[in-house]
């Protein structure tokens, strides 16, 4: 279950188990080719499950840009992570976490709340981030940094 951040378990004798888990709260939805993800305030992009909208929505054809960190899972810790964002066969104790970039989150995140409600953005790998305008034109935020 990829959109929980956080499992610990405890075992109790003679017969009490205890399991808390917390739940990802996702920030934006992530719409592109009939499929929705989900990211986190902190960048974790993971699977949208459920009927929860978040208040920022990003329409694109491709998949959110992102940047892997790798962590090494440990036996104290448990790392779960959208399953199809994660090399499932790498037999090594290292993961790979998909991190939406923190500046294009902080930028949608703040863009959204000027716009009128309700209003998707939309991203584009040669424009970057922007939103479409009432009169049907796409108005692209320029992010300063050079694009191929």
């Amino acid at each position: 279950y990829p959109e929980l951040s956080h499992v610990a378990v405890s075992v109790n004798m003679p017969n009490q188990l205890n399991i808390e888990v917390e739940e990802r709260n996702p920030t934006v939805a992530w719409q592109m080719q009939g499929q929705t993800l989900w990211v986190d305030s902190s960048g974790v992009v993971f699977q949208a499950r459920g009927e929860l909208t978040p208040t920022v929505i990003i329409q694109s054809q491709v998949f959110p840009p992102v940047q892997v960190e790798q962590l090494e899972q440990t036996d104290d810790s448990i790392r779960l992570l959208p399953s199809q964002l994660v090399n499932q066969n790498d037999p090594s104790s290292m993961i790979n976490v998909h991190m939406l970039d923190q500046n294009l989150l902080n930028a949608a995140v703040t863009l959204s709340k000027h716009l009128p409600e309700g209003t998707a953005l939309v991203y584009t790998e040669n424009h970057g981030l922007g939103w479409q305008a009432e009169q049907g034109w796409k108005v692209f935020v320029d992010s300063g940094r050079r694009r191929r």
